[in-house]
């Protein structure tokens, strides 16, 4: 469990890392233009309103208990009629 929580806490940190490359200067230039706006304000301008988490970060990946798992025999239907009568 240990390393589950080590390998998820380095996931978080490279997600912030590449998150502030790729939004950090939209925030600043948010905070620079509506001063009026709380920082917790500015925030939720650039939350994902639906609530999802980047793909690392969602519990199946990281945790058994949460994986969706779907088995392949349990996808098909086996009873196809091929068209052969067999007597």
């Amino acid at each position: 469990m240990h390393s589950t929580k080590k390998q998820l806490d380095l996931t978080l940190d490279r997600v912030i890392f590449y998150a502030k490359q790729q939004v950090g200067r939209a925030v600043n230039a948010a905070k620079e233009f509506y001063v009026d706006l709380t920082d917790g304000q500015i925030l939720e301008m650039f939350r994902d309103k639906q609530g999802q988490l980047p793909k690392r970060l969602m519990p199946e990946v990281y945790s058994a208990a949460y994986a969706k798992l779907s088995f392949i025999h349990d996808q098909f239907d086996a009873s196809f009629d091929y068209g052969f009568n067999v007597s």
